[in-house]
């Protein structure tokens, strides 16, 4: 149990922090091993269900989650993992790929080539795909050739 009452349980470097509870549901926090954060909106029910949701910014993931076990300890909340953990850790596992740090331009990471098919397969944007594109576009050359260059601080 956390400070504050609640359940708290990791297992294989996932670890579940329920941050609410009300009744048979709550919300709760899925931290991955490299430290990123999925929200997760909990459920003890009749049946398993797990359905995608709106992810908030900064989050690898945002489910809501039904399975016919408790959650009211930490070991009922080792289990409960434990349960979820094939699908979110294969959820975790493909959204790495195309995460890229807060600190970290697309082509640090990436080749020009991996960059261009991303740009590619950008799905649309409230803010005009252009606008999207441009960012990243800029994000790639600031990458390859350095900031002071691209701001003509350097040769």
């Amino acid at each position: 149990m956390d400070a504050y009452g609640y359940p708290d349980a990791a297992v294989a470097g996932f670890r579940l922090a329920v941050v609410a509870s009300r009744g048979d549901g709550g919300d709760a926090l899925v931290h991955a091993p490299d430290g990123s954060v999925a929200a997760l909106a909990w459920e003890s029910g009749d049946s398993y269900a797990f359905r995608e949701t709106a992810a908030p910014a900064g989050r690898w993931g945002a489910y809501a989650v039904t399975l016919p076990l408790p959650l009211t300890n930490d070991a009922e909340a080792a289990a409960y993992l434990a349960a979820l953990l094939p699908e979110l850790q294969r959820r975790w596992e493909r959204g790495r790929e195309t995460r890229v740090g807060a600190t970290e331009a697309p082509a640090a990471r990436f080749g020009a080539a991996e960059v261009g098919r991303a740009l590619r397969e950008l799905p649309a944007s409230p803010f005009g795909p252009l606008a999207v594109r441009l960012v990243l576009l800029i994000g790639a050359v600031v990458a390859l050739v350095g900031v002071g260059r691209v701001l003509g601080a350097g040769g």
